[in-house]
């Protein structure tokens, strides 16, 4: 038998049309999973300081919380060597969205911290919920009480020689924070800690467990660390436990660690949390900073013996909400390009 075609329905063409429509609709849904949303956000920094202290590398403090903060300097921690600076400020107020940049000499060491929940006097009397350093605006000489998230310098300035910095949750969380440096060469090209930033953009008072709560007014306003809430040589790296090979990684600080992986979480935690940059000109340290790794927060730490791994808690929670929007956009279209083929496939059976 010789088969042929058969003519073609008048109505063949635009059911044909409505057929690729559906198609490319599907197609597109298909698509908005592999295509996050991007998301542009526009920040203006002003600088406070109107006078910067001069120095050799440049340190630029920025407030990136919904909240007024009271940045804390104390000079000369460790064995490093220390220059001692008379006119830079050992803690001043840095309202939300403002920066600030103090200049440091070569051969400087210290620590810098956030503090919050503060109230001073016009004297510069009074106290913070955390970081509180004696009751002073100025914590001139006094570190801070923990819990206190802390950035840690070592700055030799631009003589070729190495800088080195971190980010150490070992006192305890207040607040999210990163340093970054500008400029700078790596020491080695093995070296992947060289020049890059260390952060920890985890809100882990959102996730503290039970027991290292610091709970103000009904608040959680820090996280401790397993030392000063258990007092035990085990998690203080002390006693028998205060040598690398006798101190390791607790169940509470892998916990951590699992929401800051760049961010000291014991004392010998130095291979993933010390970062080295050589002859860098400025840094940024960054209170609440950006990140997409912020959103591993809402993995829970409440059972530190149970670890959620990384990989667990790689989803955006806005990002989900986004890609939620797209397919459901989609999913809308579709329907409707439904609803129009088949009004033209009824129209089309009434004429023909």
């Amino acid at each position: 038998m010789n088969l042929r075609p058969s003519a073609c329905s008048p109505f063949a063409i635009p059911a044909l049309l409505c057929l690729l429509g559906l198609l490319l609709s599907s197609f597109t849904f298909g698509m908005s999973s592999f295509w996050p949303p991007v998301v542009l956000i526009h920040v203006r920094w002003t600088l406070v300081s109107s006078s910067p202290i001069k120095g050799d590398t440049s340190i630029r403090i920025k407030n990136s919380c919904g909240y007024d903060i009271w940045p804390a300097i104390l000079t000369g921690v460790g064995n490093a060597p220390t220059a001692t600076i008379e006119e830079m400020p050992s803690g001043f107020m840095l309202t939300s969205g403002h920066s600030m940049t103090i200049h440091l000499p070569q051969d400087w060491s210290g620590r810098f911290w956030g503090r919050t929940g503060c109230d001073f006097s016009s004297d510069g009397e009074g106290e913070c919920e955390t970081g509180d350093c004696g009751r002073r605006l100025n914590c001139t000489g006094v570190g801070a009480t923990p819990p206190a998230t802390l950035v840690e310098f070592s700055i030799h300035g631009q003589r070729s020689q190495r800088d080195f910095y971190d980010v150490s949750l070992v006192d305890g969380f207040n607040l999210p924070v990163s340093v970054a440096p500008t400029g700078g060469s790596s020491v080695s090209k093995a070296n992947q800690s060289s020049c890059v930033e260390a952060i920890c953009a985890a809100d882990l008072n959102k996730v503290c467990p039970s027991i290292l709560q610091m709970i103000v007014k009904g608040r959680v306003v820090g996280c401790k660390s397993a030392c000063l809430a258990l007092k035990s040589d085990m998690y203080c790296c002390a006693g028998a436990y205060s040598n690398p090979n006798t101190c390791n990684a607790t169940s509470y600080s892998k916990a951590f660690k699992s929401r800051c992986p760049t961010a000291y979480t014991y004392a010998y935690d130095d291979a993933t949390s010390l970062f080295t940059c050589a002859s860098a000109s400025a840094y940024t340290i960054t209170f609440c900073p950006p990140s997409s790794s912020s959103s591993r927060s809402q993995c829970s730490l409440k059972n530190p013996n149970k670890l959620v791994s990384n990989s667990s808690c790689q989803n955006n929670s806005s990002e989900n909400k986004s890609l939620t929007s797209v397919a459901s956009f989609n999913i809308k279209k579709g329907m409707k390009m439904f609803v129009a083929c088949t009004i033209i496939f009824v129209i089309m059976s009434i004429y023909y």
